[in-house]
């Protein structure tokens, strides 16, 4: 109890002054922050599908999550952080100015994390973010910027490691229907990335086209069961593409 009155103490002076100085060796006050975040969103979750609860409750769960997300954070809670870009890149505003800093602060913040290893976040940053395959451009840099830091992500220590499952709406490989929110565990995020990996790049060659089809290969083998199972047209193509550069020589 004691702890929680002084991360609270704390939380009130950084909500008061906008030059607070946050200490690098905050990680306990962090972590009792996104413990208590992560509680208020289980509270909400509760409360959203009991037909006795208020919408104020509903309310003031959501508001006690977001703010114990932010100030962890802050704090420099990899998993807050997680949950800290979601949320900014899902807030709407009136102010359309806003929403976009909002949403680019939100997906600098992905960013960021994917480059320290935080796959969920990788994933996440080409399903937000990458606003180039978005458009349909799947050769820009923008997009190959997006893929070779998820694919970077893959090899890299995940410093949120012990916070999975995370959500991911309208998981490609793990969801029982498009629209459903699934937890994710690290595992399967990682088959998640694969699955982009192999089934989100243009090939170019003979080469590219059999890493793409070893990218799937991976993630069918992690568990990934995708409805659009790209990997028997990859074979087909395969074949084709090797006969033809046969032939030709």
């Amino acid at each position: 109890m004691k702890q929680i009155r002084h991360a609270y103490a704390l939380a009130l002076s950084i909500l008061l002054s906008n030059s607070a100085t946050i200490a690098a060796d905050n990680a306990t006050d962090a972590e009792a922050f996104y413990t208590q975040g992560i509680a208020a969103l289980n509270n909400a979750q509760q409360v959203s599908v009991d037909p006795a609860s208020s919408m104020d409750e509903l309310t003031n769960a959501l508001n006690a999550f977001e703010l114990n997300i932010r100030i962890a954070s802050r704090l420099g809670h990899p998993a807050a952080t997680l949950y800290q870009a979601q949320i900014l890149i899902k807030k709407s505003s009136s102010d359309p100015v806003k929403e976009q800093q909002n949403r680019r602060q939100g997906c600098a913040s992905l960013d960021d994390l994917a480059r320290k290893g935080v796959v969920a976040a990788a994933v996440l940053n080409f399903r937000e973010c990458d606003m180039a395959y978005m458009r349909f451009e799947s050769d820009s840099p923008e997009h190959r910027r997006v893929l070779e830091t998820l694919e970077q992500s893959l090899g890299d220590v995940d410093p949120a490691a012990t916070y999975y499952p995370f959500p991911l709406s309208a998981s490609q490989c793990f969801a029982s229907d498009p629209v459903h929110v699934t937890p994710l565990t690290q595992e399967q995020f990682r088959a998640e990335a694969k699955y982009i990996l192999g089934s989100t790049q243009e090939p170019s060659s003979l080469e590219a086209l059999q890493r793409n089809l070893d990218w799937l290969e991976e993630a069918a083998r992690d568990g990934c069961a995708a409805l659009l199972d790209m990997r028997p047209l990859l074979r087909e193509q395969l074949i084709k593409l090797a006969s033809k550069e046969k032939d030709a020589s």
